[in-house]
């Protein structure tokens, strides 16, 4: 079975007499535990909870204790309720002149072993300070009673709650991502509650606490911690509950702890998402009249959808509860961390938080209305076809980072660069078949590992995820193709071969894919999809693992370690044409990562080696055409694209390097046709649309690119990049309240130094520079790149803090000469420098930058930055002349207005005139 793989209960008699010894067992056992619509458990105290609490007090041979009463400093005020383990008075604290609330246990046959346990347990969950779990004050023993202080809270239990039916959506969706922070939080320290249900839930009114651990289990390490020095206590995972007992409140229980088997965090998970479907509904998710019925259902049976009883419940929050409670723990969320992550998203994303479709709240109402919603539904979506276009009949494939099981470093980097050699076989295929592939290196950089974050930053709806064993000298492969909208197991496959046979595996894969993804194929197709580069296996395994090693090449040893593979790989084959192309990108990846200029005179030649050897190989082209590219040598880049498209005219690599050179030549037409190529071969495909976007905001051509990129947005409504492309197209048009929502959500989904940035941008020009300070930071955490320390030097600059700001703007100035010495056609990196030195007084070297940037009069932001170095040097008249200039090109008045920079040119006749629009 796959990970994904939903498994079928095919033998549910069999399940259920297997059952039948402990039903009777598990009947005394719920009768007690299972919350009633009167009584509750409390492991905190709870103001105004009910007088009908006080009748369950009778059910517990318990040390009487009447109010007057004290235990240590402790002064007992009266009855709250009883708990799965004892009873719960209101108290004095004398000490601190505080109200709490106190639990006393309730009497047991092994008192001194329970004692023991219960106080090791309890001084473990102390550690938990958290503002959504309930706080354990003291652990006490007076007279053989023994008791546990916590905090007194005011409000009621979400069990009473309910009993008034649903809670509003927003409170819903903002007390489920608080518990499943306070989850995650209490499983960060090793932590299962095994009990979460909404009678260990209070509501207050500072949020939702998460109560009762009394059933808790800690992890060997957490127990160990506690019990640290003491070698005569175990130091396995514990419970508080003696062994062989029926944990937990059986509508809550997840099916693994119905069978016996050990409970870990995805237990809780699945309690939790079995209260988040009553929160939401009002209504049980499982429901029956007898015990074994529950099982059943628990074990065999889906509750009916969300939607179904709550037509407001958006479509996100449904799809976060049916994971917490898939049958199968490995289909769940895997950790509670994971699933807050999408609660919060879902929680503070505004576009995210839609109902689903249901027509209740308006088929009572008149004819007229129902006309005028019917019309309104037409007009929308005829207006919304561009930004929808192709999303029902497109499929978007994400390889996910291959999984090695006991392998070796070498193992992984053969797995992952076998994904990327079947990604590269099946990218070209995408024509024909309205199949968009992102390639396994895409995901190993955004830290995607799961089909959830696959299709929350890709919009993936579907993915391939690999594992790989090594068994003496065989090789096993493992591939699952999964939905990830459902998160189903499509079609599963394995293949075993001998090490030192890697053509046998790679072939078998890709044309098992090729099935199940039912790509129709032509002959020729076929034939390329077995095509072998070399015929040495050991040559074929050696550039495997360099190209493995290449999927994050952020790592300075993964650079190394892809050089002496590629290296080793030609050793053995000196005419591997695809080996030299491989040694070309890691060289110039070498650079990319120590910036010293010698690894692209070495990477230019390996590029060309493989070109000598075969003259027609698309992936020599490429490698040529980027390290032109990023020599500033955009003629040579340019005719080795156009090479490159001839050999594989589906190369993406090929048309965005192709654009990028003919958009720095100055040819702007070919450019904007080349990106159009690129959007017409994959229209289903937001990359393409983002980079033809990203053409028109260098132009200028700003409601373009905003079109394209709401398009990209529409194919895939939770990818971080395509939302922090649409922050950057407003964020030029001057819309600085929309692109910093586009940037909260784009940072929302995948924190990263680019949305960071450009959201602190956002913020300087909006001259929120408190804000502005603290998102640059954050940017900083993520990475060193010279344009961190030089935009947070800007904030500095303006707050009078020049000794900071120049610090800050000379590690800026030494990244960006770095930078220039690679590529001295970089125009941004001019701009840059002459900005950083003019704010530091350096007029020469201002001047001299400004001059080297050369012609800006095809970027209007270009123009702007020119205009803000001759005004820094006193140039008046040249700092009015870039803005004239940069506003006939179509920069909005918003962005005259916002920039600090130009406050001293507001009384100028010229500045008014331009903010006029005359």
């Amino acid at each position: 079975m796959g990970k994904y793989m939903h498994t079928p209960w095919t033998d549910s008699q069999g399940r259920l007499l297997r059952w039948l010894p402990v039903l009777s067992a598990l009947a005394a056992e719920s009768a007690r535990a299972r919350d009633k619509t009167g009584p509750i458990d409390l492991d905190c105290g709870g103001g105004g909870v009910g007088s009908n609490m006080l009748a369950s007090l009778t059910r517990w041979q318990r040390v009487p204790l009447s109010s007057g009463a004290r235990l240590g400093p402790y002064e007992i005020v009266a009855p709250l309720g009883s708990g799965g383990m004892g009873v719960v008075y209101r108290a004095y604290d004398s000490r601190l002149n505080r109200i709490v609330a106190i639990k006393v246990l309730g009497p047991s046959a092994d008192a001194a072993q329970r004692r023991q346990r219960f106080q090791r347990e309890m001084r473990a969950i102390a550690t938990l300070n958290h503002p959504h779990i309930c706080a354990l004050y003291d652990v006490g023993l007076q007279e053989d009673v023994e008791f546990f202080v916590m905090e007194y809270l005011e409000g009621e239990t979400l069990a009473n709650r309910l009993l008034k039916g649903p809670l509003p959506m927003a409170d819903t969706l903002r007390h489920a991502a608080a518990l499943a922070d306070a989850a995650a939080f209490a499983h960060r320290h090793g932590i299962v509650h095994r009990d979460i249900k909404p009678s260990n839930i209070m509501l207050t009114a500072s949020g939702v606490k998460l109560l009762d651990f009394g059933l808790a289990k800690l992890s060997a390490t957490t127990n160990k911690a506690v019990v640290a020095g003491r070698s005569d206590e175990s130091t396995q995972s514990s419970d508080i509950t003696a062994a062989h007992t029926i944990l937990g409140t059986l509508r809550y229980m997840a099916p693994e702890q119905l069978e016996g088997r050990d409970a870990d965090s995805r237990t809780d998970i699945f309690a939790l998402g079995v209260v988040l479907y009553e929160m939401a509904t009002g209504q049980r998710a499982f429901r029956h009249h007898s015990d074994a019925g529950m099982i059943s259902a628990i074990l065999t049976q889906e509750p009916v959808p969300m939607v179904d009883r709550q037509p407001q419940t958006p479509r996100n929050f449904q799809f976060a509860v049916d994971v917490c409670l898939a049958k199968n723990p490995d289909d769940r969320w895997q950790s509670a961390h994971d699933l807050a992550r999408a609660l919060k998203w879902i929680t503070e994303s505004g576009p995210g938080i839609k109902p689903t479709p249901g027509l209740r709240w308006w088929q009572r109402r008149r004819r007229w209305l129902a006309a005028a919603v019917i019309a309104f539904v037409i007009v929308a979506a005829v207006l919304a076809a561009p930004y929808l276009v192709g999303r029902a009949e497109s499929r978007s494939l994400v390889l996910l980072p291959c999984t090695v099981i006991g392998g070796s470093d070498s193992d992984q980097a053969f797995c992952d660069g076998l994904n990327e050699a079947i990604a590269g076989k099946l990218a070209p295929l995408t024509l024909s078949n309205a199949l968009q592939t992102t390639m396994a290196r895409d995901a190993h950089l955004r830290g995607i590992t799961t089909a959830v974050d696959a299709r929350r930053q890709f919009g993936a709806t579907l993915v391939l995820q690999g594992t790989l064993l090594r068994e003496d000298d065989k090789v096993r492969v493992n591939y699952d193709l999964i939905d990830a909208t459902v998160l189903r197991q499509l079609q599963g496959y394995t293949v075993s071969a001998a090490s030192s046979d890697p053509f046998a595996i790679q072939d078998h894969l890709i044309e098992w894919a090729a099935g199940a993804l039912a790509l129709k194929l032509t002959d020729a197709e076929r034939r390329t999809l077995i095509d072998h580069d070399t015929r040495n296996a050991v040559a074929r395994e050696q550039y495997l693992q360099g190209h493995g090693y290449l999927t994050d090449s952020r790592e300075p040893a993964n650079v190394d370690r892809a050089i002496d593979r590629f290296t080793r790989a030609l050793a053995i084959d000196g005419r591997y044409a695809l080996g030299f192309a491989g040694l070309g990108r890691a060289y110039w990846q070498k650079y990319t990562v120590n910036n010293d200029p010698q690894w692209t005179s070495k990477a230019r030649e390996a590029c060309r080696q493989a070109l000598e050897i075969d003259q027609h190989l698309s992936a020599a082209h490429v490698c040529l055409g980027m390290v032109s590219n990023g020599a500033g040598q955009y003629a040579d880049a340019a005719a080795a694209y156009k090479k490159a498209l001839e050999s594989d005219e589906f190369s993406d690599e090929g048309l965005l390097g192709l654009g990028f050179a003919q958009e720095h030549l100055g040819d702007f037409n070919a450019a904007e046709q080349t990106y159009r190529r690129a959007v017409e071969r994959r229209p289903h495909y937001w990359a393409s649309r983002s980079w033809l976007a990203n053409f028109y905001r260098e132009q200028g051509r700003y409601q373009e690119a905003a079109d394209q990129l709401r398009q990209a947005v529409g194919l895939t409504p939770d990818n971080a990049s395509a939302w922090a492309a649409l922050g950057t197209t407003y964020l030029y048009m001057g819309h600085y309240t929309d692109a910093e929502s586009a940037y909260r959500r784009s940072l929302a989904l995948a924190p990263t130094f680019d949305a960071y940035q450009a959201l602190g941008m956002t913020y300087y020009r909006m001259r929120r520079f408190d804000d502005a300070t603290t998102v640059f930071e954050q940017a900083r955490r993520l990475s060193n790149q010279y344009r961190g320390p030089g935009s947070l030097g800007r904030v500095y600059y303006w707050r009078g803090r020049k000794a900071e700001a120049r610090a800050l703007f000379d590690i800026a100035i030494e990244g960006l000469e770095q930078a220039l010495q690679v590529n001295p056609n970089d125009v941004s990196a001019h701009l840059l420098l002459a900005e950083f030195h003019a704010k530091l007084g350096h007029q020469i070297e201002a001047n001299t930058q400004l001059l080297a940037a050369g012609d800006l009069s095809s970027n209007p932001h270009n123009l702007l930055f020119g205009a803000i170095v001759h005004n820094h040097l006193g140039d008046r008249a040249a700092a009015l002349d870039c803005l004239e200039r940069a506003a006939k090109k179509g920069l909005p008045k918003a962005e005259l207005r916002a920039w600090i920079e130009f406050d001293n040119l507001r009384d100028d006749p010229r500045f008014e005139a331009l903010l006029d629009g005359r």
